[in-house]
């Protein structure tokens, strides 16, 4: 936890005071490349970091990612890494198939496919509480309820953070690995259905 504090202080303190001006130096370049890899640079940067502290990688890289999204050029970034994101969105959810046990799922579907149905039901419920807070229509806030009730991907980060630390025994890792595939799979079924 002190570790993951230094980490955000040190790099909120960057954001704050060098992050700005350096962004604003490196665009007056007008170079695309150079700008590009420039917020590359940051978020290994970050991630090296971020690892080098023993916290994860790509606790680092979500950290500069926020760090970037608060210049005035983040809207420059997102255009230039537009490409960059569909394949690495590809690769992480082929990478996340490869983690999917079939054979644990099928042994053990008494427990994982209850779980599928509750983190469904508890984050439909509790999502569409908060929009119907918001002043929204109940149609809306129970399909919106409906298309978000399945785990997020930052689940997965948590998940191998909690594993890597002995924090978790392998049988919870599967079950919650299984259930959040499975939601995930499930999600434009689901999106389909409302």
């Amino acid at each position: 936890l002190g570790k993951a504090a230094l980490l955000l202080g040190a790099l909120f303190a960057v954001s704050k005071s060098l992050l700005p001006q350096l962004m604003r130096w490196i665009a007056l370049s007008r170079s695309r490349e150079i700008f590009l890899l420039s917020s590359v640079l940051l978020c290994f940067g970050a991630s090296w970091l971020s690892a080098e502290l023993g916290l994860s990688a790509a606790l680092g890289a979500f950290f500069a990612g926020i760090m970037l999204a608060n210049t005035d050029y983040h809207h420059q970034i997102a255009g230039e890494i537009t490409p960059f994101r569909h394949i690495f969105v590809s690769i992480f959810f082929i990478s996340i198939g490869l983690l999917f046990d079939v054979p644990f799922v099928a042994s053990n579907a008494m427990t994982v496919l209850p779980l599928v149905g509750l983190v469904l039901f508890v984050n439909w419920v509790v999502i569409t509480l908060v929009v119907l807070s918001f002043g929204y229509a109940p149609r809306v806030a129970v399909v919106t309820g409906i298309i978000l009730s399945q785990i997020g991907e930052f689940s997965f980060l948590l998940l191998e953070t909690a594993k890597k630390g002995g924090m978790i025994t392998w049988d919870f890792y599967q079950n919650i690995l299984s259930a959040a595939v499975i939601t995930i799979f499930l999600t434009p079924f689901l999106f389909n259905f409302v």
